[in-house]
């Protein structure tokens, strides 16, 4: 099968980790991009709904909050269940999210559905994404985590430029349908990760923690 080839050909800091750093790089790129540029959006749903600015930023605020919560359950989920489940879940929940608030009609159902289900659904990718690269590194493990969080700046540079621009042309709705097509995207982090070993990495990772105390406990003992 496909997955027992890669796991024959997989090798710590070899180019099937290299090609998680690179997807693990796009879906920091989405996540945050997604998250910071929802401003982009305020005035057009405003107008549409005939609401205030203040009322719409709710939307935005709720998707933060519970995109950072989701985050803090999914970094425990992750090293229980796997990265490639809890990422996989985060791409159906976000997508469904999105997709539902191409259906709404008014400023509270959109705070269920982009708010509290496509946030929470983002908050299971974004803490995966953010660490998975030291279950697959160990000699260059700091540049790889590095490249992959460097997709976060990166995201929130060039979605809310692309945003900005949909939003001119075809709306809030515009955008949200350009979010749908992100959010599935996701998908190459959370295929790849589950064909590949996790065991091994989170083993290996444990024992240069362990290694790493020790060494700091024998300094201060020796320092006293």
């Amino acid at each position: 099968t496909l997955s027992h080839k890669l796991k024959e050909k997989y090798k710590k800091d070899g180019r099937l980790p290299w090609i998680i750093c690179g997807c693990a790089f796009v879906s920091n790129a989405i996540v945050y991009g997604m998250d910071c540029s929802f401003g982009e959006m305020v005035e057009s749903i405003a107008e549409d709904f005939d609401s205030t600015i203040d009322n719409v930023a709710w939307i935005g605020s709720v998707h933060s909050s519970t995109q950072y919560i989701a985050a803090f359950i999914s970094s425990m989920a992750a090293t229980r269940f796997g990265f490639g489940k809890i990422i996989s879940t985060g791409v159906l929940m976000s997508t469904t999210g999105v997709c539902l608030s191409l259906l709404t009609n008014s400023v509270s159902t959109l705070v269920v559905t982009y708010g509290i289900l496509g946030g929470i659904g983002l908050g299971l990718i974004y803490a995966p994404g953010s660490i998975i690269c030291s279950y697959h590194f160990k000699k260059r493990r700091s540049l790889a985590t590095g490249i992959a969080i460097c997709g976060s700046g990166v995201g929130i540079v060039l979605v809310s430029e692309l945003l900005n621009l949909i939003n001119k042309r075809h709306g809030w709705k515009g955008c949200m349908t350009f979010c749908a097509c992100l959010c599935p995207m996701n998908c190459l982090l959370a295929a790849i990760t589950l064909l590949l070993p996790e065991e091994e990495g989170k083993q290996e990772l444990c024992e240069d923690s362990n290694s790493q105390t020790q060494s700091v406990s024998w300094k201060v003992h020796t320092c006293n």
